[in-house]
């Protein structure tokens, strides 16, 4: 129990570090908080799940064979010219609701941590 509870306290303070250093697992947008596509969770919007441990999980395939500027006209001239991506992976998270009702802010504290493994592939 005493290693778990070490290993739980070092996962923590390390998440800041993490964020604070610009770590993305998806992309330049914005960290852990954006590894995980918005409304995919498993449980209501707003709900707290009942206390316990939880593993979600979010893969995703991305295909594209042009390259489109703000107008939605494709762009087909220097490097963009013969563009291809594919950018296949997972996220795994983990996400632990407290037995224990701890609020921050009028919010409830449910820590939770993710990471992503990837497959870029781009030609440009």
């Amino acid at each position: 129990m005493k290693s778990c509870v070490l290993a739980l306290l070092w996962l923590l303070s390390a998440m800041p570090v993490m964020a604070a250093a610009g770590t993305s697992p998806i992309g330049p947008s914005g960290g852990l908080l954006s590894s995980a596509p918005l409304g995919a969770d498993d449980f209501m919007s707003g709900v707290a799940p009942p206390p316990g441990v939880y593993w979600l999980n979010y893969s995703f395939h991305y295909r594209a064979d042009k390259f489109t500027g703000g107008d939605g006209n494709e762009i087909q001239v220097g490097p963009l010219d013969d563009f291809k991506a594919r950018i296949t992976g997972n996220v795994f998270r983990y996400f632990w609701m407290p037995e224990r009702d701890i609020r921050i802010l009028g919010g409830r504290w449910a820590p939770d941590f993710g990471f992503a493994l990837l497959d870029k592939r781009l030609k440009v």
